[in-house]
């Protein structure tokens, strides 16, 4: 429960049982078909990139006087591109593109109000940008996308989504749409929100409410399941619900892996 500990992490081919050590830190995740992966280091307040393959690695530094509890979004759009979120000591969210090729960083987007943070998340070319109060602030919530087909044109943001509503946020990308935790209403008896998940098209910019439960506060992207976690259970937003089918395509056998030089 300790959200400043770092923990032991370790990588592990599929198929294979060899396990690798490849760091101690926070929320690692892996990317552009699970040859990356980058964590957050709490202690020194690097994010920690590896390329799984080479094994090569980078950090990236966070600001300075960025909040002790504060852990970054991190998205890698190509091979080259990195998106990362930080926040300045007055509370200010931003978003930050680093370039692992020169190791030069540019701030592609800024928050126009305090005590916010950002979610990312990215599918079918476009990156998604949802900005959240924390819980308790009275500030609105906005999601914007951005297209990632050219790593020279991160500019150019689309507001899909604005409203004063304190969401929750816990965005969620697939290919036409997003779901999230939108706050619904609030129940002065019981003195909370009422919150749903909710699925957002990307074209036509409609919101359709997918739950029913009045306190979802989590969605979860498995393997194209939609879920939600709610007290000890799993609804299935969207995808198979027969969770005892395994999906995953088999291991390769050896002549399968030989290639030729």
């Amino acid at each position: 429960m300790n959200l400043h500990k770092n923990h032991k992490l370790s990588v592990v081919d599929y198929g294979n049982t060899v396990v690798r050590g490849v760091g101690f830190g926070r929320n690692p995740k892996l990317h552009l078909k699970d040859e990356w992966l980058t964590y957050y280091d709490t202690s020194s307040k690097v994010i920690r990139i590896e390329n799984l393959v080479t094994q090569k690695k980078y950090d990236i530094k966070l600001s300075k006087k960025a909040h002790p509890f504060f852990i970054p979004e991190v998205e890698m759009i190509s091979s080259r591109a990195v998106i990362y979120s930080d926040i300045n000591e007055n509370g200010y969210a931003a978003l930050i593109s680093y370039d692992l090729q020169n190791l030069k960083s540019a701030v592609i987007f800024k928050s126009s109000q305090s005590a916010t943070r950002l979610e990312l998340c990215q599918n079918n070319q476009y990156l998604a940008v949802g900005e959240f109060p924390y819980d308790g602030v009275n500030r609105g919530s906005k999601i914007q996308t951005l297209s990632i087909k050219e790593f020279t044109n991160l500019s150019t943001f689309t507001t899909i989504y604005s409203t004063i509503d304190q969401d929750v946020g816990n965005i969620v990308c697939l290919p036409d749409y997003l779901y999230f935790v939108k706050t619904l209403s609030f129940d002065n008896q019981l003195n909370m929100k009422i919150t749903e998940a909710v699925k957002l098209d990307l074209k036509t910019q409609k919101l359709e409410t997918k739950s029913n439960l009045k306190s979802v506060a989590q969605i979860i992207d498995m393997d194209g399941r939609i879920l939600i976690p709610f007290r000890g259970a799993f609804y299935v937003l969207e995808g198979r619900a027969n969770i005892g089918e395994d999906i995953l395509k088999s291991i390769p056998n050896k002549e399968e892996l030989q290639i030729d030089l």
